[in-house]
């Protein structure tokens, strides 16, 4: 007989094509416990309903292709019976070959059902606890599109688009017990814990964890965009992106954080916010040993003790730490505010600023100080204003030696020794040190009253 032990197959499973032969004793085998996947498809043959011809459901009054299997979601009816767990449901079983590979480290064992030598195909038996939604495996291959029933979206990928629904991420990591969706993300994500970086950029040699990832990066040296927003036909160059963009204009937030409630348009963004919950930062500055909530805000604070800028304005040679500094920087060039206040109609070139101009509307002041409970539209502003109470200044001026408690207000002073003005007027021409100064100036020439808040 064969020995079909998970710790069995686990052992020899990278060594073949199948399962490895190992004689036993007769006491090892369980003849209940293993089914050839050839022979389930003689036990549960599914109900033939191919004419794809929509009938009205009279309960529910929806266009059915599939009337008998629809009508059994009204009834309860499941008539479809597993010979070996007894059990009964609506569908019949998946047997996909993915669905065992999936579920494979759940299984406690495999059922067997007696065939001939010549049947017998040890990489075709699958663990009999994964059976679910048998015979007809979706595809996810084939490139067409179908319509998700909760969102109604057209999506490719259904199985993997659910999971943004149900919230399920079966995938977890060892190291930090961070959950994914797809298996594919944890392999990168363990990279973030290993350092392995085998992907190198062929023109800057930078060095990348994912294939995808360097191939993104890539399109910042060709300058490609072939992601256009429909809307104001800004350009992306991935597709992920304009999809993100998109949801600036419909206002979808699909991300919800568990604790506050607050909605957030990228599942990153909530995952960094959940840290102000938490208090979490397993992230750490090798240089200053100062910690983080979110991997990508050490990777942008170690910039800051590199000087590394690898961004460059292609107009006035401005260069930057991180690319999205770039781009919001180059609608200073180019005058695009695609972001407007669906209140008073004000444009702005970063959404972000459009959601805090929109609190001195509402007069929404989310974050407090937790010693004199003045309110704050912006957390950095909070930050700020505990240095008062604190007196620490831990920013320091390398010319003059002066003492500041916030970052930019240093990098400001800092302008008036080097004599940079690197913001422009786009009406006279006058250059100011403060982006702040020049849109105060530029309401000499709009006539539009400053809001104090």
């Amino acid at each position: 007989p064969l020995d079909l032990s998970i710790s069995k197959v686990k052992e020899e499973g990278n060594k073949s094509q199948g399962l490895s032969v190992k004689r036993v004793s007769d006491e090892r085998i369980k003849p209940r416990r293993l089914v050839p996947i050839e022979t389930l498809t003689e036990v549960i043959e599914p109900e033939k309903e191919s004419t794809g011809k929509k009938r009205r459901c009279d309960i529910c009054q929806k266009e059915i292709t599939h009337m008998k299997k629809h009508v059994m979601t009204h009834t309860g009816e499941k008539p479809y019976s597993c010979p070996v767990a007894q059990t009964e449901q609506t569908e019949p079983l998946d047997l996909s070959i993915s669905k065992v590979k999936e579920e494979g480290n759940k299984s406690q064992g495999l059922s067997v059902k007696r065939v001939s030598d010549e049947r017998i195909k040890p990489r075709r038996l699958v663990p009999i606890d994964t059976l679910m939604e048998v015979i007809e495996p979706e595809k996810e291959s084939t490139g067409k599109k179908r319509r998700c029933d909760i969102c109604q979206k057209e999506i490719t990928h259904m199985k993997k688009h659910v999971m943004t629904h149900t919230s399920e991420k079966p995938y977890s990591c060892p190291v930090c017990k961070r959950n994914f969706t797809q298996s594919c993300h944890i392999k990168s994500h363990m990279m973030t814990h290993t350092g392995e970086k085998p992907y190198s950029c062929p023109v800057c040699k930078k060095n990348f964890g994912d294939l995808c990832n360097m191939k993104r990066h890539m399109t910042t040296h060709t300058g490609e965009k072939p992601y256009s927003c429909s809307i104001c036909k800004r350009n992306f160059t991935q597709s992920c992106h304009i999809k993100n963009h998109m949801m600036t204009h419909t206002g979808e937030k699909p991300y919800s954080c568990s604790i506050c409630k607050k909605n957030f348009i990228q599942s990153s963004s909530m995952i960094a916010h959940m840290v102000v919950h938490t208090g979490e930062k397993p992230y750490s500055c090798s240089i200053c040993k100062k910690n983080f909530g979110d991997l990508c805000n050490m990777k942008r604070h170690k910039k800051t003790h590199t000087g590394e800028k690898p961004y460059s304005c292609s107009v006035c040679k401005r260069n930057f730490t991180q690319s999205c500094h770039i781009k919001n920087h180059m609608m200073t060039h180019t005058g695009e505010k695609p972001h407007s206040c669906p209140l008073c109609k004000r444009n702005f070139t970063q959404f972000g600023d459009m959601k805090k101009h929109v609190m001195i509307h509402t007069g929404e002041k989310p974050y407090s100080c937790s010693i004199c409970k003045k309110n704050f539209i912006q957390s950095s502003s909070m930050k700020s204003h505990m240095m008062i109470h604190t007196s620490e200044k831990p920013h320091s001026c390398s010319i003059c030696k002066r003492n500041f408690g916030d970052l930019r207000n240093m990098k400001r002073h800092m302008t008036n020794h080097a004599g940079e003005k690197p913001y422009s007027c786009s009406i006279c021409k006058k250059n100011f040190t403060r982006s702040d100064s020049m849109k105060s100036h530029m309401m000499i020439h709009t006539g539009e009253s400053r809001i104090v808040v």
